[in-house]
């Protein structure tokens, strides 16, 4: 973390290192939608791009993004001015656009919905605008996801996830923790819909207790090896493994 970095140090870094496959700029504070254009310009190999914790950073900062065609990973976690409107539309506009397998938008503004059909990670927790119908059509058009992170956001009910989970049979983790909202109903959506699943995090949950947990358990096949985190469930503070 350089919370001193500048934007003119940026761009001597993309005049220098144009072959660059990865940066973490993450918590660099001080940058602003200047050191993200000339990302987007320079470093044209990029595959792995980490902006989180930049808060002078907004959607301006995106227009040019479509130029990194090779990457694959970003994340601009606890960029509260980003909305992802600029992200989608430099990714769906443009032939031989970058196709993102993993997208960080934690603790952002979404205000616009995510669609990347070849996405596999995706984590939008803490989004303090995601509600029942915003997850259902992410779910309609990011169907290839493996990870999905959606951790403290208490909009979320019941009815948007069962719904939901019928578009994600490729789920393989899923985080729900302080959802306050989910009931044991998830459970049962998840059960019967994420066969793949491999871990799930139901932590401060606070209508999912440990008999639901078991429950939830007893069902699972034997060969099941799904991981099930249930800290502060029902008051309990543990970990089960099934």
């Amino acid at each position: 973390m350089c919370q001193n970095l500048t934007n003119e140090a940026v761009n001597v870094l993309c005049q220098h290192q144009t072959g660059l496959t990865t940066l973490d700029l993450s918590g660099c504070s001080e940058l602003t939608d200047q050191a993200v254009l000339t990302i987007s310009s320079h470093l044209l190999h990029l595959q792995y791009l980490h902006l989180g914790k930049l808060p002078r950073i907004t959607e301006a900062g995106f227009q040019k993004v479509s130029h990194l065609r090779q990457l694959q990973s970003l994340d601009v976690s606890e960029c509260s001015l980003v909305s992802c409107g600029e992200l989608v539309k430099a990714f769906s506009a443009v032939e031989g656009c970058p196709r993102l397998v993993s997208l960080n938008v934690a603790f952002c503004s979404l205000l616009q919905i995510i669609s990347f059909p070849e996405l596999r990670f995706l984590s939008l927790s803490l989004v303090p605008n995601l509600t029942d119908t915003s997850l259902l059509a992410v779910a309609h058009k990011c169907r290839s996801l493996e990870h999905l992170s959606l951790s403290h956001c208490v909009n979320l009910t019941d009815e948007g996830f069962v719904e939901a989970a019928r578009s994600l049979r490729r789920l393989q983790h899923l985080v729900v923790s302080g959802c306050n909202q989910l009931t044991p109903r998830i459970l049962k959506a998840v059960g019967q819909e994420c066969q793949q699943l491999k871990s799930l995090d139901v932590s401060m949950c606070s209508k999912i207790n440990m008999v639901d947990v078991d429950l939830f358990q007893s069902q699972l096949p034997p060969q099941s090896q799904t991981s099930i985190q249930s800290r502060f469930v029902g008051g309990a503070d543990l970990s089960i493994t099934l």
